[in-house]
C-alpha cells in the first residue's frame, strides 16, 4: 500500500513538472511576398527520442489588399471556389474582407489566382517558427502517456479498494491532461498544414462629371507637349 502511494506521489510531481515545460513560440518575422520556403513536418523524425535532423516547422499568414472596380456577388463565389481549389475553406467573410485557409503547399499559387480580382496594392506573408513549441508538445504527450501506463500497471496490482480509488483518481487527471495536449497538438498541426490568407478589397475611386472634364483637359495638354 505505502509503495503504491509513494509511486503515485512521485509520478504526480514528475508529470506536473513536465506540464510546465512548454516554451514560448519564436517571434513573428516577415518574409518577402511569394518568396518563402514551405517547411513540412518530417514524418520520419516525429517519433519521440528520434535524434535525426528535423525540418523547421513554420506557420504562414498572408494578407492581400486588392483594388476592384466594384463589388459584385460573383466575387464571393470566386473566393469560395479559390479556397476549395487549393484544399481550403472560408473562415470569415464580409463584403470587403475575407479570410481563408488553404493548403500551405499552395499558398503562393492561391495568392496568384486571387490577384486576378483587381489591382494588388500590397501583399505580405508573415511566418512563425513553431518547431520548439511542437517538440515540447510531443514531449509532454509522451511523458503523460508513459505515466498513464505506469498507473494502469499500479491499478492492476492494487491490494485494496482505497489504493485502487487513489490510482483511478490520478488516471482521470492524466486522461484530462492527455486530451488537452492532444488538442493543442492537433491545432498546431492544422496551423502548419494550412496557411491563412486575408483579402481586403477596396473599390476604385470614380471621378464625377467635373473630374472627367479635368482628366480630359489634362490629357489634351499632355498630348500637346509630349507628342513624339
Amino acid at each position: 500500500m505505502y509503495k503504491i502511494l509513494f509511486v503515485i506521489a512521485f509520478a504526480s510531481v514528475f508529470t506536473a513538472g513536465c506540464t510546465g515545460s512548454q516554451r514560448a513560440s519564436e517571434p513573428m518575422y516577415e518574409v518577402s511576398p511569394l518568396n518563402y520556403l514551405y517547411d513540412k513536418v518530417d514524418e520520419t523524425s516525429q517519433a519521440f527520442g528520434d535524434n535525426s535532423p528535423r525540418q523547421r516547422l513554420i506557420t504562414y499568414d498572408a494578407t492581400m489588399r486588392i483594388e476592384i472596380d466594384s463589388y459584385e456577388d460573383s466575387i464571393t463565389d470566386f473566393l469560395k471556389s479559390t479556397a476549395a481549389k487549393f484544399g481550403g475553406y472560408i473562415t470569415y467573410s464580409s463584403e470587403y474582407s475575407t479570410r481563408m485557409q488553404v493548403d500551405a503547399k499552395h499558398l503562393e499559387a492561391a495568392m496568384l489566382d486571387l490577384s486576378v480580382l483587381g489591382d494588388v496594392t500590397s501583399k505580405n506573408i508573415t511566418g512563425e517558427d513553431v518547431t520548439e513549441q511542437f517538440t515540447d508538445i510531443e514531449i509532454r504527450l509522451e511523458n503523460a502517456l508513459s505515466a498513464r501506463k505506469r498507473y494502469l500497471e499500479l491499478l492492476a496490482k492494487a491490494e485494496n479498494v482505497s489504493a485502487a480509488l487513489l490510482v483511478e483518481k490520478e488516471l482521470e487527471r492524466l486522461n484530462r491532461e492527455i486530451d488537452l495536449i492532444e488538442g493543442q497538438k492537433k491545432l498546431l498541426e492544422q496551423n502548419i498544414n494550412y496557411s491563412s490568407i486575408t483579402i481586403l478589397l477596396n473599390e476604385k475611386v470614380k471621378p464625377g462629371i467635373l473630374g472627367y472634364i479635368g482628366i480630359g483637359i489634362y490629357e489634351g495638354i499632355k498630348w500637346l507637349f509630349v507628342r513624339g
